[in-house]
């Protein structure tokens, strides 16, 4: 299976996930300032987006880490796109929720994703290296 990747975007992953060209970690070790504003930007959109996890999360249960969807990543794929459906008609309807915000923890100090020679570590390099010159 292929996965497409429209040029110049995107996903952001911690530490946990390997350096791809198509998904972006921290700089494990920053030693320019540049690298250093780009983990303060990764490390800010990661935020963002694991505060929505967590809202998802805590509206439907499902979603738990402890509720394991035990589909194929189809359907599981269609399981959280539902419930972010239903999440926002629920949203508009005024019926809220109230959010517990769960920092990401600043995990840049221990990178996971050890010094790697495959082509696609590689290729991930670059276009980190390439993001962060514009920086």
């Amino acid at each position: 299976m292929s996965v497409q990747h429209p040029k110049e975007s995107w996903l952001i992953g911690d530490q946990g996930y390997p350096l791809e060209s198509w998904l972006l970690t921290p700089v494990g070790a920053p030693n320019t300032s540049k690298e250093q504003k780009y983990n303060r930007l990764h490390g800010s959109a990661r935020n963002c987006i694991e505060r929505a996890f967590g809202v998802l999360k805590s509206r439907f249960r499902c979603l738990l880490k402890h509720r394991v969807l035990h589909y194929s990543h189809e359907t599981s794929a269609l399981v959280v796109s539902t419930c972010v459906i239903l999440h926002n008609i629920m949203t508009k309807a005024g019926i809220m929720l109230n959010e517990v915000e769960d920092e990401v923890a600043e995990d840049f100090d221990s990178p996971n994703n050890a010094v790697d020679s495959s082509q696609y570590i590689r290729e991930g390099e670059r276009t980190r290296s390439r993001y962060i010159s514009t920086l």
